[in-house]
């Protein structure tokens, strides 16, 4: 049962890889990159991807660091 599955992926990559390649036209090209241009100013330029930050400290043993965060009652680094 292995030796088929792996016969018939090594015939389907043999197939596609002897198929032409064929180049994007002009008008393929400025489709994908008007698509993707909202996506990379949303990266970069807005940053919406950009993880919170926050504020932590290593153990001077390097095995993990401390957090220090709002007491959201009193309102002061805990």
């Amino acid at each position: 049962m292995k030796c088929s599955l792996l016969l018939l992926v090594a015939i389907a990559l043999n197939t596609l890889a002897s198929l032409p390649a064929t180049e994007p036209s002009v008008d393929d090209v400025k489709r994908i990159l008007a698509e993707m241009e909202p996506r990379i100013r949303s990266i970069y330029d807005r940053r919406e991807f950009r993880p919170n930050e926050f504020s932590a400290k290593w153990l001077p043993d390097s095995s993990g660091y401390l957090i220090q965060q709002l007491d959201p009652r009193t309102n002061q680094q805990v």
